[in-house]
């Protein structure tokens, strides 16, 4: 069986050496690379182009990337079933990266709704007056807190944002009262260390509804995850319904 293995510093190396002006891979690759080019010192002045896709892009990634990499983040969004569907433009604000998952690209006709006719993809999502689409989160993700929906992937994007956090995901797990209650899993930046209430203190200064502020923290090496970089948040939720965690 062939097994393949991500090593940032070889990549910087394969760019630095090839001349390479595009890749394209998911979020923790792009994570992996700033990280290693800051950290190296190994400039990749050819690459231009990082289109990301696969996973939120937080927006303290974006402009980390911006900086140490000087490479344009391009946002984008698809499924195995239909191949890429959205996309930023290049000439688009970096904003749009980190806040939309691009634009229909052309040929494909993309609507957001709750009907029957339609390919159910299994994503939540919303298009702004411009017609971009935002993916803000699965349905399997939702976390309904005494009636009350907890925008998932807007707290996890906050997370990204504490200087300690390397690494984020929010789950859902059972309460009898409130029915779920929210649990932020992290993986901390090496050195650092994060406790629920520094996480508190955080969410709240950044004016986050109560509620909506996860309750449960758990503290991981490392996250789940496919070959391609996707948090695998089912086994989280299966660590915490089992109480395993």
């Amino acid at each position: 069986m062939l097994k393949l293995i991500w090593e940032p510093l070889k990549a910087i190396d394969l760019v630095r050496a090839e001349g390479a002006t595009f890749t394209m891979a998911s979020t923790p690759f792009l994570t992996d690379l700033a990280k290693n080019v800051a950290g190296s010192g190994k400039a990749v002045p050819t690459l231009k182009t990082f289109l990301c896709a696969g996973a939120p892009i937080p927006g303290p990634l974006v402009e980390q990337a911006h900086k140490v990499l000087s490479t344009k983040i391009v946002s984008a969004w698809g499924m195995t079933e239909n191949g890429a569907v959205t996309l930023i433009a290049l000439d688009d604000d970096d904003e749009r990266a980190f806040s939309t998952d691009g634009y229909p690209l052309p040929g494909v006709e993309l609507k957001v709704v709750d009907a029957d006719g339609w390919f159910d993809t299994g994503d939540l999502a919303r298009i702004d007056a411009q017609g971009y689409v935002r993916i803000t989160g699965r349905s399997k993700d939702v976390i309904i807190r005494g009636g009350e929906n907890i925008p998932v992937v807007e707290v996890e994007a906050l997370l990204y944002r504490h200087p300690a956090i390397a690494m984020a995901a929010v789950v859902a797990y059972p309460d009898e009262r409130l029915g779920e209650r929210a649990c932020a899993v992290v993986v901390p930046k090496p050195g650092q260390s994060i406790d629920l209430p520094s996480i508190v203190e955080f969410m709240k200064a950044q004016k986050v509804a109560l509620q909506y502020i996860p309750e449960r923290l758990i503290v991981r090496d490392a996250m789940p995850s496919t070959p391609s970089g996707k948090i695998q948040k089912f086994k989280l939720r299966e660590m915490l319904q089992s109480g395993a965690a």
